[in-house]
């Protein structure tokens, strides 16, 4: 899971980077963000595997308690786990919509360079 979540940064930390708004560079983003895309889906669904393995494994040690008071428990137990899957449901989230921007974005380009010709 700490490689997951390794990951899940190297990935933020590219999303959060600014990049120059020139046709060529905002190509090799593009690029460069399917691949993530397809990566945090991957990731996702490794995450949400793992979750639900600790969620059971935990859930079997508590049995013999209230299902109320079992709830709360485990949510402490998996808080990490929890934390990590939300995080890999916004990177998923967060490349979507900076891909969407930067299509815009080249539309704009593209506009711009035709209407100046």
């Amino acid at each position: 899971m700490i490689e997951l979540l390794k990951e899940i940064n190297t990935i933020f930390y590219f999303c959060k980077q600014p990049y120059e708004k020139d046709p060529q560079e905002i190509l090799e983003r593009i690029t460069k963000l399917v691949t993530h895309l397809a990566r945090s889906s991957e990731i996702y669904a490794d995450v949400q595997y793992e979750y639900d393995k600790k969620l059971g494994k935990e859930a079997e040690k508590l049995k013999s308690i209230s299902p109320m008071k079992a709830k709360d428990i485990l949510k402490g137990k998996v808080a990490t786990e929890a934390r990590i899957l939300l995080l890999s449901q916004r990177l998923n989230a967060t490349i979507t919509h900076q891909l969407d921007a930067i299509r815009s974005q080249l539309s704009f380009i593209k506009a711009d360079i035709f209407n100046n010709n």
